[in-house]
């Protein structure tokens, strides 16, 4: 698939919000990060973590837990977002993400 070449070229590079229009492409990014497709999910999520964003980077692990179907449920259960908690700081509660793995 012609995405996934695409999505795979940009995580060889580093620091992707170093490059020409990086803003757009982390909008473009966290789009195929929403689409149903586990595999292009994957690839938007790994070239996402090349921003280097720490809202982002320090749940990585728990974001792929999200995007595999077989966890999805389990995740959903675990992961806790009331101020209570401190899985989240207030930073990183305004980053929103959204995941559909509806097909």
């Amino acid at each position: 698939m012609k995405l996934e070449v695409f999505l795979k070229f940009f995580t060889s590079i580093q620091k992707l919000q170093t490059i020409r229009e990086a803003s757009s492409l982390y909008s473009f990014l966290l789009t195929f990060l929403r689409k149903g497709h586990v595999t292009i999910q994957k690839h938007a999520l790994e070239c996402l973590l090349k921003f280097e964003k720490a809202e982002i980077t320090q749940h990585a692990d728990t974001i792929r837990k999200f995007i595999k179907p077989e966890s999805y449920r389990d995740q959903m259960i675990q992961f806790k977002l009331d101020k209570e908690t401190t899985i989240l700081t207030e930073s990183q509660r305004k980053v929103q993400i959204s995941f559909d793995n509806a097909k």
